[in-house]
């Protein structure tokens, strides 16, 4: 017989499952990626009165796993934290929507995932902080460093986060103009190829990028350009495709909500 244990966990999707269970998969701490059977939980779609776990939300649940891959019977769930600002916020929605759709397509079971679920919940509690100051100051979550600093500990988190501020050819801080899509790299003015297409780099974005690449989490709240921002996520956007071999939707919508294409 299964064992029944309890965790937290987030919940990245909610699918029917039969006549009136649901599939529930959810990011587990200390255990990574989880599906589970919800019996009798019907979906939103249904319109049933029951509760019904939502994406985003951060919960406490009862669970038994049936094998080692991470399949399993939930036995209960409790709410602990919904986040508010993705009903008000429509770039912390979109933003949210675009990192959970990563962790969909690239979490697995295992306790490795612990990882992604600490930088999930810093990445979360920092669009709720961001977004519910909007109202108070003229701020735009995706324009704030620190928010985009959590995409770029996601990125090296799965080993694949560029590094700005030198060369990746010869080292050089100087004259770096350049952005290498396909080698995820910054390219100094003397090491550009003619014959290569490259992303041009003023340099706000280097130190725009810098900052969201730096080691510990920015301080300062100025907002970044706009032109900063749509190139970092166009670069996150290109390196999350080569790496998970797979078109991010969710991406196409974030690129609308920011005013800019990428």
């Amino acid at each position: 017989m299964a064992m029944v244990q309890g965790a937290r966990a987030f919940v990245l999707d909610v699918r029917d499952y039969r006549e009136s269970s649901a599939l529930v998969r959810l990011l587990v701490q200390g255990e990574g990626l989880v599906s589970l059977v919800g019996r009798g939980m019907r979906s939103v779609r249904k319109g049933a009165s029951a509760p019904v776990l939502q994406p985003f939300a951060l919960v406490h649940l009862s669970y038994s796993l049936r094998d080692p891959d991470g399949l399993g019977a939930l036995r209960s769930a409790e709410v602990e934290r919904q986040y508010d600002v993705l009903r008000t916020n429509i770039e912390a929605y979109a933003l949210a929507g675009a990192w959970f759709e990563i962790l969909l397509a690239s979490a697995q079971p295992g306790p490795e995932g612990d990882r992604l679920f600490g930088l999930t919940e810093g990445f979360m509690n920092q669009i709720q902080m961001v977004g519910s100051a909007v109202a108070r100051e003229p701020i735009f979550v995706a324009r704030d460093a620190s928010v985009l600093w959590y995409w770029a500990r996601l990125l090296n988190e799965m080993g694949v986060g560029p590094q700005f501020g030198v060369c990746g050819r010869c080292g050089s801080k100087l004259q770096l103009h350049h952005f290498d899509l396909r080698g995820a790299e910054t390219v100094c003015a003397d090491c550009a190829a003619e014959h290569r297409r490259y992303l041009p780099l003023t340099g706000a974005d280097v130190r725009g990028l810098q900052a969201v690449f730096s080691r510990s989490i920015p301080k300062d709240r100025t907002p970044l350009p706009q032109r900063s921002v749509l190139l970092f996520l166009r670069i996150v956007r290109d390196v999350m495709r080569r790496h998970l071999e797979m078109e991010l939707k969710s991406f196409g919508f974030l690129s609308e909500v920011l005013g800019g294409k990428f």
